[in-house]
């Protein structure tokens, strides 16, 4: 074998046993990194399309002490990819919507020439959510609610980046999205978004459109200053399409004096 040195070393898979996932979340993004933070293994997965990787995700490293970095989140489509974990400091989504993000970042993680077993414990939600729950039911040629957050932000690219290890985003995006309606019936939907900041107060606009998405001014509504955290529900009620009418009604129980009939 003149001309090449060969050297070899022990390699470990390590594995996530047994894992259950939180209703909506679909995709799976496990990657290693070592003291110089070079990606040395990683996997992705999507449920429904890799089932058993999804369910078991594994990696194969050689012996040493890693970073492990893992993103689960939801995708629209088993045709979108898993989450892309770049470094510790940075992952990316591979749609410009979200629908609920975990993330964790675990340092000094040991890998010996056993099977090893690594606690990926995810914690609570990174995204926010928004929620509208209209009390009145959705009128004739109302056909979709565009529902925009953050009107001040800038647009969201087609593969928004955030933090894995604090689950904020690498920039301030305005989150835009189009839900059909139900004519008819009430209406109740939910956005999910990744925030900017801890602390991010943000304007939502309600614009109800028609079936050529024009908008029905009539039924506009706007929010100023609302408050999102992290795993925090921002959950929006009330008449959308109408005054709140209703009744007070009272009684005079009173008679009036009596008429004497005497025999």
């Amino acid at each position: 074998m003149g001309g090449f040195n060969f050297s070899s070393s022990s390699f470990s898979r390590t594995r996530a046993e047994e894992i259950s996932y939180p209703p909506g979340i679909t995709a799976i993004s496990i990657a290693a990194f070592n003291s110089e933070n070079v990606r040395v293994d990683s996997v992705k997965a999507v449920k429904d399309v890799d089932s058993n990787t999804f369910y078991a995700p594994k990696l194969l490293l050689p012996i040493g002490t890693y970073t492990i970095v893992a993103v689960a989140h939801g995708v629209s489509g088993t045709s979108i990819e898993a989450a892309s974990i770049d470094s510790p400091t940075l992952a990316r989504l591979h749609e410009d919507k979200t629908f609920g993000v975990f993330s964790c970042v675990k340092e000094g993680i040991n890998v010996s020439g056993a099977a090893v077993t690594i606690d990926l414990a995810m914690g609570k939600r990174k995204n926010a959510r928004f929620a509208l729950e209209t009390e009145d039911i959705v009128p004739d040629g109302v056909a979709s609610i565009w529902i925009q957050i953050n009107l001040g932000g800038t647009t969201m690219p087609k593969a928004p980046t955030f933090n894995p290890a604090t689950g904020y985003a690498t920039g301030n995006w305005k989150t835009s999205r189009n839900i059909n309606t139900g004519q008819g019936k009430m209406f109740s939907s939910t956005v999910d978004l990744l925030l900017p900041a801890a602390d991010s107060r943000m304007t939502v606009s309600l614009t109800p459109l028609n079936a050529i998405k024009n908008p029905l001014t009539q039924y506009q509504h706007s929010f100023s200053d609302v408050p999102f955290a992290q795993n925090t529900i921002v959950r929006a009620t009330g008449f959308l399409f109408g005054p709140n009418t209703s009744f007070n009604i009272s009684f005079d129980t009173e008679w009036e004096p009596e008429y004497p009939l005497p025999f």
